[in-house]
């Protein structure tokens, strides 16, 4: 499920951008119409995509959500949101074989602007067993 708010931000990114070109073709991207951001996750202070994605999250235990934002996963954390990151997402796909490769696809995300810390990157490989 992807928001909104959410979508107007892949949709105002770079040209270019692989999220902004392909995620409108993506049938599974089911975009909420309508929904009240948690005032809960409100007072967290994070930005309108963060917010709407905890909020649509918040109290439904079988749901884990997409986020890299540092203070969005720190929130999860304290609301008890089950969160993956995009490199445990790459990880993930990587060993249910729907890529082949973690770190071509990862290259790609940090070529794109995705910022990792070397330290964090260097576990996700051998994760993936790379």
């Amino acid at each position: 499920m992807v928001p909104n708010s959410v979508m107007r931000e892949i949709e105002a990114g770079p040209k270019g951008d692989l999220a902004k070109s392909r995620l409108p073709e993506i049938d599974w991207a089911v975009v909420p119409q309508s929904f009240q951001s948690s005032e809960t996750i409100i007072r967290y202070g994070l930005g309108r995509g963060e917010t709407d994605v905890l909020s649509i999250a918040y109290g439904v235990s079988d749901f884990t959500v997409l986020l890299d934002d540092f203070a969005a996963r720190n929130a999860a954390k304290d609301l008890g949101i089950r969160y993956l990151g995009t490199g445990g997402l790459l990880v993930t796909a990587k060993r249910k074989l729907i890529i082949d490769s973690f770190s071509n696809a990862m290259n790609s995300m940090i070529q794109s602007g995705l910022w990792i810390s070397p330290e964090i990157l260097n576990t996700l490989r051998e994760k993936a067993g790379e």
